[in-house]
């Protein structure tokens, strides 16, 4: 069953990709073999086609599964992508302590508009090692400004892919939001992607409700390719 579709699992969860060709009577299948497999986790995710059935939505909501929201997907190409000047400095965890780093991290994921994690920061770090691997140093970085940290980006290859680029977490401090510095932050981001990661694709997601990203994403040329839904279960373990 898990070779129709992708699984990432992080730090107590695990999350169901790619599984636009399930039916309901193999998405029941699968959200049983989860919970045996996966029996020390406490949050399941599965995105869902919005162009999926009503039986299969339905199958979740009977495994008590609630839809949370629609996520929007963008895509685009990198290697076409041309630099610009910017002011902005990134340190990654060579050059600064980890605890910095999630410092600005947290502050960054404060009022944010996309969903909340269910994660506390010590298992949303201890995911992105597990996930990413030994090159999760490389990945977490911290823009500055006048040595001034404005916020985070966490670029990385997709797992099971090679040129498939990513953002682990992109996020400002409240202080920097609304001013502009998103969309100059993610083309930083996009270009360190390609520069430093060797992507060629860049592929994007957030909730649809987080208007300030999705401007961020049109006006960095990002095309939308589809939305889907999230449904997510929690358990909880003693």
């Amino acid at each position: 069953m898990y070779k129709e579709v992708k699984i990432v699992e992080g730090e107590n969860f695990v999350t169901v990709e790619e599984a636009e060709s399930l039916d309901h009577v193999r998405m029941r299948v699968l959200l049983e073999e989860l919970e045996v497999n996966y029996d020390e986790v406490e949050h399941y995710t599965v995105l869902l086609s919005k162009f999926q059935t009503k039986q299969v939505e339905d199958v979740l909501l009977e495994k008590g599964y609630q839809w949370e929201e629609t996520t929007v997907y963008v895509h685009k190409n990198l290697i076409q992508l041309e630099g610009r000047s910017s002011s902005i400095k990134l340190r990654d965890l060579e050059t600064q302590t980890e605890a910095a780093f999630l410092d600005v991290w947290k502050e960054s994921m404060s009022g944010s508009l996309s969903s909340d994690s269910p994660l506390h920061m010590e298992e949303q770090m201890k995911s992105v090692k597990k996930e990413i691997g030994p090159s999760y140093k490389k990945t977490c970085m911290t823009a500055f400004e006048n040595e001034e940290p404005i916020g985070v980006i966490m670029p990385h290859i997709e797992q099971g892919t090679k040129e498939e680029g990513r953002l682990f977490y992109f996020g400002l401090r409240p202080k920097f939001r609304g001013q502009y510095r998103g969309r100059e932050l993610h083309h930083l981001a996009l270009i360190r992607l390609r520069d430093d990661f060797g992507a060629t694709t860049y592929i994007g997601a957030t909730s649809q409700n987080n208007e300030p990203m999705l401007k961020v994403f049109s006006a960095n040329d990002c095309e939308v390719r589809e939305r889907k839904l999230a449904f997510r279960k929690t358990i909880k373990r003693k």
